[in-house]
């Protein structure tokens, strides 16, 4: 089991608050985040909508496969935004030589 930290509300962009609140409430452990909009003044900030959450490694499927039953659950409120054509991407991967497994969605806004 991964211990939850509660994510810095303040200190997260804007345009992705809600979007971790949202994957928090669902039980998942954000920890790091991006609405995309400082791409152009930092380095190492991605150009899209993103946040990174860790797992356990023997849930990395299943818990991958809920993330996406979730964020598909969002779409038929109709309450959020894709900012990618195709919807949004959630990514598993997982590193051995560390024993760490993270979860990435990609593209979606509140």
């Amino acid at each position: 089991m991964i211990d939850r930290i509660e994510p810095p509300w303040p200190e997260l962009d804007d345009g992705i608050r809600e979007t971790v609140r949202a994957l928090w409430l669902a039980g998942f452990a954000p920890t790091d985040s991006g609405d995309g909009s400082k791409s152009g003044s930092m380095s190492c900030a991605l150009p899209v909508p993103h946040v990174a959450m860790r797992c356990d490694p023997r849930d990395l499927v299943a818990d991958s496969r809920r993330l996406l039953v979730v964020v598909d659950s969002w779409r038929a409120y109709g309450r959020w935004e894709y900012v990618t054509g195709a919807g949004p991407a959630v990514q598993a991967c997982y590193l051995p030589a560390d024993d760490v497994a993270v979860l990435e969605l990609y593209g979606a806004l509140r």
